[in-house]
């Protein structure tokens, strides 16, 4: 008896030895392989809503996702849609007529297909104001006239219109273009639109970010940092604009999308070179939009370098502010600017902008750019290391 038991011991030691090591060979290849080697352990999970309107989400590396991540994506992609609109060009009233008694005949032509649009856009405020990557063909020809041309912007807006996530068609009052960034700005008849948060300063490490487009896909990818366009050594404080960094490539599907981060604000649209434009580069344009119907920007009128950008050996300690330098012109700060007329030259350093240093990223143009003209701002400057403060009221242009 006691030689069976023993037989019995040894074959369930052998089988939960098995067992273990089955389940360590598994751990290994989840936190170990994949890890190390980016070898996945399921390949891509495609997470598809098989419905006309649903979202198609694809997700790298599956053992990263957890349910309650999937469900923020999927709640994220509900929230923001009722913020998107199509841009279609207009179809004109049918000239079907039906008499008394008799039904008008069904024809698909009348009607706009939801699927085929020319552009897509996203509410920016509840009376009516779309932000858009999508410019018209015909903008493209305008006169210089001003008559003219208001009049030939008037004919572009009619000859397109906006429709909402409810499938409600808008017309179009008007559409103004910004030329540097290449964005547009279309204003409906419209009132009591849903409208999403902004996000001005997104978490730029390893943030998880969604696109969603128009026609309901969705891409989750990763931020992995943020970088000035124009990455010269000479700046100039009234030219700001930068794009957010994905772990991938966008996709080209996800061209003129919008991107969000899992708390449904608004983060950055995606412009046709495939670039995460973040909002912020638009918020004076937006502010000036609202309160003045034109696009401007502020204006301070100074060229400087970046000093936290630049070491020297012998430096004590690393330096920080906007040194103001003249440009290959020989110009330092801007004729007939605000900065002039204060008396700021060239040598002096600004240190800080309404109590905002200069450094860990708050670069002189990042933070003009987020004011509007008209806009009192507080400067701090250094000049022969002595400290002086002077008001200044920004132009605009």
């Amino acid at each position: 008896m006691n030689k069976y038991k023993l037989v019995y011991i040894i074959l369930i030691s052998t089988i939960f030895g098995l067992a273990g090591g089955a389940v360590g060979a598994l751990m290994a290849r989840v936190y170990l392989l994949e890890d190390e080697f980016n070898i996945p352990l399921f390949g891509e999970i495609n997470v598809s809503n098989q419905g006309g309107y649903g979202s198609s989400l694809i997700i790298q590396g599956a053992k990263k996702v957890v349910v309650e991540q999937n469900t923020k994506v999927a709640d994220t992609v509900v929230a923001v849609k009722s913020g998107l609109v199509g841009i279609f060009p207009r179809i004109a009233t049918s000239s079907i007529n039906a008499a008394a008694g008799t039904s008008t005949p069904f024809d698909v032509s009348d009607y706009y297909q939801l699927n085929n649009e020319s552009g897509q856009g996203f509410i920016i405020t509840s009376d009516g104001w779309i932000m858009s990557s999508y410019i018209p063909l015909e903008y493209k020809n305008l006169p210089k006239d001003e008559k003219a041309r208001a009049k030939a912007i008037s004919k572009i807006a009619d000859s397109y219109v906006i429709i909402d996530s409810e499938a409600k068609v808008h017309l179009i009052n008007n559409i103004v273009v910004d030329e540097l960034t290449r964005v547009s700005f279309y204003q409906i008849k419209a009132n009591d639109l849903p409208v999403k948060k902004f996000n001005l300063d997104p978490d730029t490490a390893s943030q998880l970010v969604l696109a969603v487009s128009w026609d309901n896909y969705s891409w989750l990818t990763t931020l992995i940092g943020q970088k000035e366009l124009v990455e010269t050594q000479l700046k100039s404080s009234d030219q700001y604009l930068s794009a957010l960094i994905p772990e991938q490539a966008v996709p080209k599907q996800f061209v003129g999308s919008f991107v969000f981060n899992l708390s449904s604000e608004l983060l950055a649209f995606i412009n046709d070179k495939g670039q995460l434009m973040p909002v912020g580069n638009y918020l004076s344009c937006i502010n000036c939009l609202l309160s003045e119907k034109e696009i401007k920007r502020p204006v301070l009128g100074v060229n400087y370098i970046n000093l936290s950008q630049l070491a020297k050996e012998d430096q004590a300690s690393k330096m920080f502010g906007a040194l103001i330098t003249a440009d290959t012109k020989g110009v330092a700060v801007l004729e007939d600017s605000p900065a002039e007329r204060v008396g700021l030259r060239a040598g002096d350093t600004i240190i800080s902008v309404n109590n905002i240093e200069l450094k860990n990223g708050n670069t002189l143009n990042k933070i003009i750019s987020r004011f509007s003209p008209g806009d009192e701002i507080d400067i701090i400057y250094l000049r022969d290391n002595q400290r002086h403060s002077v008001s200044i009221v920004l132009a605009g242009e």
